[in-house]
């Protein structure tokens, strides 16, 4: 068995076109309920497709920059939105020039490729056999997963980001200042995607993971590589301090427990259930981290300044994830979903595993890889993305957008009935709106 193994992991590395191809494979799969509907489904995806919607139509009908929209709040500046990521030119090229069904899917599948890919390389820093690759890309995407089945575009967009960062932070091979600048400019990429949540995440990793080299050169040029994030501060800046729509009970029920932490990274499973709290990593890597731990306290090998920058993020991330760091205080309101903080802790412990790796372990390690892999590649398929008949924004539905704020949006809501019934009116004929339309139908007004 072990000849066998080593002998398809030799022939993976001679031919390394094989693992890409699989792994690109792998994520067409994964999205083909996606690809193979009319759109890709979720009331995440619609309206974090705002700002897309908005800059098409400033660009491509009233052929204006995108600066101002009519089509939100009754009016408003579109850079004040906080996930525009009009910025990020390789969504927003694809979204100009493609329709916005076929640019989504360009982009979502495209990510999920290039997310795999970063993961593979990041992988190869600390394994050799290409098999061992393979299997630590699939555990290291398996956290971002859950926004290709809610369609959160920014998530989308920034993970291969966060892993690209990491992994020109930690190549060796590189200079200290090449090491700094472009794993800075990764950094900095994250919040012009849109992504908040994950700018602060992978602040709270990157910035310990740098300073643990001791290094003024490379810290200084990873800063100063960020500093291009700046340009997303104008969407974000007017929020500071302000609290959000029922922040405090969004806090409350998306805390996660102790419990929950090691439930979510080991099966996906936790409390509040849902693809917020999804973030599976395998038991065998979660008995692996703490299996590490426990060998390097036990034989009181000391830990390295790059293992305590590691304990220090996630010491930070479990505190975040909990809501412990949301006591006492309103500063974190924006960020009103702690339970994302579990995508970053699966990452810490994966890369913990994968930088403390021990020569003599190397078989085991690789069992348990292996093992994890293969349970997270089945239990991803359980939370597939999935397609709908219908786009809020397809001209037919956008009628009814126009009706529901024609009142100057004084009604938020409308039940399923009445949307029917008006749909029936103004289309005369029948037609069943899928569960979810009536709420994605009226977000360009919230």
């Amino acid at each position: 068995m072990r000849r066998h193994y080593e002998r398809v992991s030799t022939y993976l590395d001679a031919h390394p076109w094989i693992p890409i191809s699989l792994l690109a494979a792998l994520a067409i799969l994964y999205c083909l309920p996606a690809l193979l509907s009319p759109f890709w489904v979720g009331n995440d995806a619609w309206s974090n497709l705002l700002p897309v919607i908005h800059y098409r139509n400033s660009i491509i009908n009233q052929h204006t920059f995108p600066f101002f929209t009519d089509l939100w709040y009754g009016g408003r500046l579109q850079w004040q939105n906080p996930l525009w990521n009009f910025l990020y030119l390789p969504s927003t090229l694809v979204w100009l020039i493609m329709p916005l069904d076929w640019g989504t899917d360009i982009v979502y599948l495209g990510h999920l490729i290039f997310i795999l890919l970063v993961a593979r390389k990041l992988a190869s820093l600390f394994l050799g056999a290409e098999i061992e690759r393979i299997s630590a890309a699939i555990i290291l995407v398996s956290p971002a997963l859950p926004a290709f089945t809610a369609g959160q575009s920014e998530k989308i967009l920034s993970w291969g980001w966060v892993l690209l960062a990491l992994y020109f932070l930690l190549d060796q091979n590189k200079t200290m200042t090449q090491r700094g600048v472009v794993s800075g400019l990764c950094l900095g990429v994250i919040p012009i995607t849109g992504s908040n949540y994950y700018t602060l995440y992978a602040a709270i990793l990157l910035l310990p993971l740098a300073a643990s080299f001791k290094n003024r050169k490379l810290f200084a040029c990873l800063v100063l590589g960020a500093l291009i994030g700046l340009v997303h501060l104008p969407s974000v800046w007017y929020l500071f301090g302000q609290s959000r729509a029922n922040a405090g009970q969004s806090i409350r029920e998306f805390s996660l427990s102790f419990a929950g932490i090691l439930s979510s990274l080991s099966i996906g499973l936790a409390k509040p259930f849902g693809w917020e709290t999804w973030a599976p990593i395998g038991i065998p890597m979660v008995y692996l981290f703490f299996r590490t731990v426990f060998l390097k306290v036990k034989s009181k090998i000391a830990f390295t300044l790059s293992e305590k920058s590691l304990g220090l993020a996630l010491l930070v991330l479990v505190l975040l994830a909990t809501s412990l760091a949301y006591q006492g205080h309103h500063l974190m309101d924006p960020f009103r979903v702690p339970a994302r903080a579990v995508a970053f802790i699966a990452l810490v412990v994966t890369l913990f595993v994968l930088m403390v790796r021990d020569g003599r372990e190397k078989t085991n390690t690789r069992i348990f890889l292996v093992a994890s892999a293969l349970q997270v590649g089945i239990l991803s398929f359980m939370i597939q993305p999935y397609g709908a008949a219908y786009s809020p924004y397809d001209p037919q539905a956008q009628i009814l957008a126009d009706v529901l704020k024609s009142d100057n949006a004084k009604n938020a809501w409308i039940s399923m009935r009445e949307l029917n019934d008006m749909y029936i009116q103004l289309f005369s004929r029948k037609t069943e709106f899928p569960s979810r339309t009536f709420i994605t139908a009226i977000w360009d007004r919230q």
